[in-house]
C-alpha cells in the first residue's frame, strides 16, 4: 500500500478552503504572494512560525526558524544537513514514504524502530543503537501520520533517555513534525536539553 499521498475528505472542506483563499483574489495581496520569498522568510513570518511551533512551555526563537518552499523540502534540507552520506537514521517501522526516497538519494542508510498503540518504542531503539550507532531520529511523537497515536509522557521522558546517548557521542539530532492541532500541540515534545543535541521541528503550512 502506497500511503505517499493521502488526502482528507471532509464534507464542507471545499467550501471551508474557498473561504481561506478569497482574500487572495485581491490584487494587491496576491501580488505580495507571488514575490520569492528566502530561507530567512521574513520577521513576522519568523514569529508567527515560533508562536505556531511553541508546546509544552518551549517556545523557539524566531531566529532560529527557517523557511522552505513545502514539507517535502524542509524535510530533505534537516535529513541532508543532519545525516552524513553512509550514516543511518532511524524511523518508525512506518513513516513517512517521502523519506524512504530522500534516504535513498542521499545515500542514507534508514533504520525502522518498532513501534506499538503508544508509538515509537524506546528500547528498540536503544537496541538499535546499540548494535550501529544512529546519527539521528524522525519521529511523529504526536498524532502519528498516518496511525494516529500520541506518544504518552512516560513514553516521551524515555524517549529523551534513549536519544541522550547517541545525542552526546555522536551529536545526534532529533527531527520531530509538529502537529498542527492546538490540543495536541500542548503535549511536551520529546526534550532537546541535552549537550551536543540539536532539534529540527517542521511546521507544514499550506496556502
Amino acid at each position: 500500500m502506497d500511503l505517499e499521498l493521502n488526502f482528507a475528505v471532509l464534507p464542507s472542506q471545499s467550501a471551508k478552503l474557498a473561504d481561506a483563499l478569497e482574500p487572495l483574489l485581491r490584487t494587491d495581496v496576491f501580488t505580495d504572494a507571488l514575490h520569492p520569498v528566502g530561507a530567512a522568510g521574513t520577521k513576522a513570518v519568523r514569529e508567527a512560525a515560533a508562536g505556531l511551533l511553541a508546546r509544552g512551555g518551549w517556545t523557539p526563537g524566531p531566529g532560529t526558524v527557517l523557511i522552505t518552499g513545502n514539507g517535502r523540502q524542509g524535510i530533505a534540507a534537516a535529513v541532508s544537513a543532519f545525516v552524513p552520506m553512509g550514516e543511518r537514521l532511524a524511523v518508525e517501522a512506518l513513516t513517512y514514504p517521502v523519506v524512504k526516497a530522500m534516504a535513498r538519494r542521499l545515500g542514507i542508510e534508514l533504520v525502522p524502530i518498532e513501534t506499538d498503540a503508544g508509538g515509537l518504542v524506546p528500547a528498540a531503539l536503544e537496541a538499535a543503537h546499540a548494535t550501529a550507532p544512529v546519527r539521528a531520529l524522525y519521529v511523529q511523537p504526536t498524532l502519528h501520520n498516518p496511525l494516529g497515536p500520541t506518544m504518552p509522557a512516560a513514553r516521551r521522558a524515555r524517549g529523551d533517555r534513549a536519544t541522550a546517548g547517541p545525542a552526546r557521542g555522536r551529536g545526534q539530532h532529533l527531527r520531530l513534525p509538529a502537529p498542527r492541532n492546538r490540543a495536541a500541540r500542548r503535549a511536551s515534545p520529546l526534550k532537546r536539553q541535552r549537550a551536543g543535541s540539536l532539534a529540527a521541528y517542521w511546521l507544514r503550512l499550506k496556502r
